[in-house]
């Protein structure tokens, strides 16, 4: 899956693109939680690759960071928030594009996890604080994903 963005009628900037291939880990993903799945996790971020793209482009037309690729790891809560994310290695050379990276997908939400018998999204807000309560092996997913960043040729 690729997502490839670009200014419409601005020459002067150099359009860039997000490559993923999927997460290199997935450790918590049990079998039968399809919100938790390889397909979950992948469509989620290819809902959201053109965010990444934003972080890049930006500094890489500004000289500021070069192609490669950055390595993210976070964990995907039962409720389907995401926390604990860190940049886990890096190659573009850039600690504001890495910086931005990590705080795009600790924005990220994926639906709650099917284990826990919720109804719907809505069934999860605020008032589910347990939901969020401490290390829970059977509904969190601790993923690392590699994105790559470069310009379209």
């Amino acid at each position: 899956m690729e997502k490839r963005l670009a200014e419409e009628g601005a020459s002067s900037v150099a359009a860039t693109k997000v490559t993923v291939r999927g997460p290199t880990d997935m450790i918590g993903n049990h079998a039968g939680d399809s919100s938790r799945d390889l397909g979950a996790v992948n469509s989620i971020v290819a809902e959201n690759v053109g965010d990444l793209n934003t972080c890049f482009e930006a500094a890489y037309v500004a000289g500021e960071a070069s192609e490669g690729e950055v390595a993210v790891e976070f964990t995907i809560l039962a409720s389907g928030r995401v926390v604990g994310v860190g940049i886990t290695s890096s190659t573009v050379a850039s600690e504001v594009v890495e910086a931005c990276v990590a705080h795009e997908v600790d924005g990220w939400h994926f639906q709650p996890s099917s284990r826990l018998g919720l109804a719907s999204p809505a069934d999860v807000g605020e008032g589910a604080v347990v939901l969020d309560r401490g290390s829970d092996p059977m509904t969190e997913v601790r993923v690392i994903y590699p994105f790559r960043f470069s310009r379209i040729e």
